[in-house]
């Protein structure tokens, strides 16, 4: 019970914490921001209430184009290799960083995807046969690594390092997989639905 609740506050804190920390750094930058125009609200003749609006509007357009400029900037080799000295040198060994910025990642869509969330059928010994298996991890050289479960008991199986070549993914859902294997192979029909054409070019 004590692992079950520690592993659920972890898993919401890791949720909550990346969105908590993305609102709290627009609002500082914005606030900042505003004060800086706050001269600019005397002087604008506007009914009130007007001018602090148009502060608050001007003071985010600045803020998003701030990010702008510095997401350029990091397309460019000078801006990543600065970036990446500063992250090992200064930002790495701050606790939670890593964590925080591959929840941030994640949620934004530019991270890697987590792990069991991509169902495959992946051809281990390039026959006819296909196993169903799980996205692991991504891997150099177009590489992926997979765990292919074992039913009943979907916590046990075997791990595979295979080429992306070998790997063809579904549109199945991770936990409709895993009742296919709890199952030994009962409603595989239902992964691949919509997919009719999946096995007649093999």
């Amino acid at each position: 019970m004590r692992a079950f609740l520690i592993t659920s506050v972890m898993g919401g804190l890791v949720v909550v914490l990346p969105v908590t920390i993305f609102i709290w750094l627009i609002r500082t930058v914005v606030r900042a921001v505003a004060r800086i125009l706050d001269p600019v609200e005397h002087v604008l003749s506007l009914p009130e209430g007007w001018a602090a609006w148009v502060v608050d509007l001007t003071a985010f357009g600045i803020t998003l184009g701030c990010f702008f400029l510095i997401g350029l900037v990091m397309q460019t080799k000078a801006g990543k290799a600065f970036f990446s000295e500063l992250e090992d040198r200064l930002l790495e060994p701050l606790p939670l960083y890593s964590t925080l910025r591959d929840a941030v990642q994640q949620m934004l869509g530019q991270g890697k995807r987590p792990p069991f969330q991509e169902v495959v059928l992946v051809d281990v010994y390039s026959n006819k046969t296909r196993m169903l298996g799980f996205v692991v991890d991504e891997l150099p050289d177009d590489y992926l690594s997979l765990f292919v479960p074992t039913g009943p008991n979907p916590t046990n199986g075997y791990v595979f390092f295979c080429h992306k070549d070998q790997v063809t993914h579904l549109k199945a859902r991770p936990e409709d997989a895993v009742r296919v294997v709890i199952g030994v192979g009962t409603g595989a029909a239902s992964l691949f639905e919509g997919e009719e054409a999946l096995f007649a070019s093999r």
